[in-house]
């Protein structure tokens, strides 16, 4: 081998070596740098533009004023060596004024200082300095300085890497393989840069299509479970909506769709009159009249024809309104009946508080005379109830008690201007709480004198005890009538209580008429009237006994259900107890807001109570567990304390409360509800194991007059991946 091949070393040399190093390494670095250049490139670009609009506005400025003058001349520094750092720059020149009149350029100063602590720069220009570039870490100006030569003296620097390249030793030249295997080595770097790219890509495509695929066939699943919902009939009570679920399959993929009610919303929720309303309406049914009649705290009482926000009448009372209304059919005027209405009226013959008695038929009430009590009347007045096969000894007559304690009996014939038959102070002297519960007594003749009987049957407390009293209310021929009383029995419930309204409407022989009482500090006890088995005689027995979670101070409510009797207690704490007739908890609702109104449950086991929040709250019964679920609310604001009075209406419940700020108010329950629908790519409604994404959403689905004109709106959704 020549010396001349071995001084060439025609293989690897260490150059060839650290290029296809470096080649290698920069080639894998740029493809890490993309990543990273493409996040930070946002960050960086904003800053860029917000420090470029800064420097422009400053160079702006700072090129007028140095074209305006002359050349600084700071001392001590200005130089390339020693630029200045701290020194303010001034600049001073002439400017001549834009005046009509010739006169000499004025003097033009211009001051840039900076602020090394506060990192600004501020031009001052003969009146206060301004700011105009912020953040400044490092400042510095100097004079320009002659160009400097870049080109060695005799061009010797040239001359020098001329000579390395010439020599064959020196320069390493390479082999032509060597020079081939690092481009191949590059090559195959890119190309698996680029096959990995191409991989990712592929691999993004399918997830990106088998996603695409999967919603589309969930959204179709909720379409069809909202067509489903639109046409199939829709349960009563929205917590036992057991519609779907329903299934499909689309793009090679079965899904199922399950739905589950939300909330009922009301098909129609209006106001009726503003005014403040704190005692309970009545819904008056007889006589051919279906009206609910309310009244308000000027006196006024209205009434509106029941499932409707029509009124029918308006009366003035002449006083706040104190209790709910009692009617009853006048038997002397066919098609007639009597309406009586407690009140405070201050007109002579009411003395303050009395029950105001009115002729009703077609058109609005007649007055007719006024009933006067002993204190305020804060009970529905009562008639005499009669045992399935025997006729009222009294009718006609009007019963009532007063919060001083007196029992009052009136004739309330409208052709009489109302006597007063009888009057008593019961036994406890406490206020009578509730509606008297009359039966029709016994009949005697003795002599060829006939004694007619009614029992009376009252709850009376005061401050401290409580007591169910018996009286009876006795006339002979050619005598007046009188108040007796029987019997009493204490009851455990403290003071201050309230009474429910009983479980049957009639007392017929050889049964039980039962009430639940309910003490100020949430006592409660049962107390029961029983019918004699051959006669019209009666008894009283004291029950169960029970707790509510704290104070109460509206009646409870006793529901005849259809799965079994039900109390409902509402109560200060805002919670809703329902026990069965053994005072036994078996529902609770949670509330929040204090309960002083009486509940009230529908025909499908709803159960409606008005709260200090301003609504009235729609709770029903799980299939499991004790918690009642809220299924809708709604209201006026302001107390609601006029309890909800519902009945069946033509496309479901309605009813009317009131509001001790804001007026009285009318919903109509029917079809439209608000239902949660989840599809899933599954064979099975439980979605076990099933791919992501799953798809829900909340949908209105009701009447097209209830819900945007269309019978359905969608109120959100979502794609959503569980774990």
């Amino acid at each position: 081998m020549s010396t001349s091949r071995r001084r060439r070393q025609a293989g690897y040399t260490l150059v060839e070596l650290i290029v296809a190093t470096a080649i290698g390494t920069l080639v894998l670095g740029a493809l890490t740098s993309i990543v990273l250049t493409t996040a930070l490139t946002t960050n960086v670009a904003t800053s860029r533009i917000d420090a470029s609009g800064q420097i422009r506005t400053f160079q702006l400025t700072a090129y007028d004023d140095m074209t305006l003058s002359n050349v600084p001349a700071p001392t001590g520094c200005g130089t390339q060596a020693n630029p200045c750092t701290s020194q303010p720059m001034v600049l001073q020149g002439q400017r001549m004024p834009n005046v009509a009149t010739p006169t000499p350029p004025a003097q033009y100063i211009v001051t840039y200082t900076w602020d090394p602590a506060q990192q600004i720069v501020t031009r001052q220009a003969g009146g206060a300095g301004r700011t105009v570039a912020q953040d400044v870490s490092v400042y510095r100006f100097l004079q320009r300085e002659p160009e400097l030569s870049v080109r060695a003296q005799g061009g010797r620097a040239v001359s020098r890497i001329h000579d390395v390249l010439a020599d064959r030793r020196r320069r390493q030249r390479g082999s032509v393989l060597s020079g081939v295997l690092i481009i191949v080595a590059m090559l195959a770097i890119l190309i698996g840069a680029l096959m990995t790219q191409l991989s990712s890509a592929f691999q993004l495509s399918r997830i990106a299509a088998t996603r695409v695929a999967t919603e589309a066939t969930v959204n179709s699943a909720v379409e069809l479970g909202i067509e489903n919902l639109q046409n199939s009939s829709v349960p009563p009570v929205c917590v036992r909506d057991g519609r779907g679920p329903w299934y499909l399959t689309l793009n090679g993929k079965p899904a199922a769709v399950t739905q589950t009610c939300n909330a009922i919303v009301p098909d129609l929720a209006t106001s009726l009159v503003s005014g403040s309303f704190t005692v309970d309406g009545m819904h008056e049914t007889l006589s051919g009249i279906n009206d609910f009649v309310v009244g308000d705290q000027s006196g006024r009482l209205r009434a509106y024809a029941f499932g409707t926000s029509n009124l029918r009448w308006s009366i003035n009372a002449g006083g706040a309104i104190t209790a709910a209304g009692f009617a009853w059919p006048d038997e002397d005027n066919p098609g007639h009946a009597s309406l009586l209405v407690p009140n405070a009226g201050t007109r002579p013959t009411c003395g303050g508080h009395c029950v105001t008695l009115y002729d009703q038929s077609a058109g609005t009430p007649s007055y007719q005379c006024d009933m006067p009590a002993g204190g305020t009347v804060t009970a529905t007045p009562a008639a005499e109830l009669s045992p399935s096969g025997y006729q009222p000894n009294f009718p006609g007559y009007a019963f009532f008690g007063d919060s001083s304690g007196l029992i009052s009996v009136y004739d309330a014939d409208t052709t009489l201007n109302c006597p007063v038959l009888a009057q008593q102070t019961d036994l406890s002297g406490g206020a009578i709480v509730g509606q008297p519960l009359v039966f029709t007594g016994i009949v005697t003749t003795k002599q060829g004198s006939t004694t007619s009987v009614a029992d009376i049957f009252v709850v009376t407390s005061n401050a401290v005890n409580t007591w169910l009293e018996h009286w009876k209310y006795t006339e002979t021929d050619g005598s007046s009538g009188v108040l007796a009383a029987i019997s009493n029995l204490p009851l455990v419930v403290g003071g201050t209580a309230v009474v429910s309204r009983p479980n049957l409407p009639v007392l017929n022989l050889n049964t039980k008429i039962s009430q639940v009482v309910a003490g100020r500090s949430g006592a409660l006890e049962i107390v029961t009237i029983n019918a004699s088995k051959n006669s019209p005689t009666y008894t009283m027995a004291s029950g169960p006994t029970g707790t509510a979670p704290s104070n109460v101070t509206r009646a409870p409510f006793w529901c005849v259900c259809p799965g079994g009797d039900l109390i409902g207690v509402g109560s200060t704490s805002g919670a809703l107890q329902l026990l069965n007739s053994s005072l036994s908890v078996q529902w609770t609702y949670p509330g929040q807001a204090p309960i002083n109104t009486t509940p009230v449950a529908d025909s499908n086991g709803d159960w409606y109570f008005g709260a200090d929040d301003g609504y009235v709250h729609d709770v029903e019964m799980p299939a499991s567990g004790s918690q009642l679920f809220q299924a809708a609310k709604f209201g006026p604001g302001g107390q609601i304390q006029s309890s909800p009075v519902e009945a069946g209406c033509s496309t479901g419940p309605c009813m009317y409360f009131g509001s001790s700020t804001s007026g009285a108010y009318f919903v109509l329950l029917g079809k439209t509800r608000v239902s949660d629908l989840r599809a899933c790519i599954s064979a099975t409604p439980d979605c076990a194991g099933a791919p992501n994404p799953r798809l829900w959403a909340r949908v209105t689905v009701g009447p097209p007059s209830v819900v945007g004109g269309m019978g359905i709106s969608v109120q959100g959704w979502s794609y959503y991946s569980p774990p």
